[in-house]
């Protein structure tokens, strides 16, 4: 954020902005998965807490300015196939977050039974 203010980079600080507007908006989400439909938690990682989520979730979004700088240069360079590439990269950093492959993981997500229609079938509020 820092560099976007000093450079006075217009692209940079939209991305900036882009990755704290979706780390607000995944306060909501979190609360959701952690409330009703139990599928997520994030007390393995103790700290202080904005809602339901960690009080580093807002500013965690701005890990995804190096994916969004990277994707427009991929894209820019090979065109659609360097947008696949960046969702293949960024789907590979979610499981060393959301703890499907780390040892120590920031939250643990929990399985339910037949995952998502479950949830949405069955927890209505």
């Amino acid at each position: 954020m820092g560099f976007a203010l000093v450079r006075r980079d217009e692209l940079l600080g939209r991305f900036v902005i882009f990755g704290l507007a979706v780390g607000i908006t995944e306060l909501a989400a979190d609360a959701w998965l952690v409330d009703y439909t139990g599928t997520l938690d994030y007390s393995v990682g103790g700290g202080p807490m904005i809602w339901r989520s960690p009080l580093w979730m807002p500013l965690a979004w701005e890990v995804a300015l190096q994916f969004e700088h990277i994707g427009l240069r991929l894209w820019e360079r090979f065109g659609r196939a360097g947008l696949l590439l960046i969702a293949l990269l960024g789907a590979a950093n979610i499981p060393f977050l959301r703890g499907d492959g780390a040892k120590d993981p920031l939250v643990t997500i929990q399985r339910l039974p037949r995952g998502l229609i479950y949830s949405l079938l069955h927890y209505s509020r």
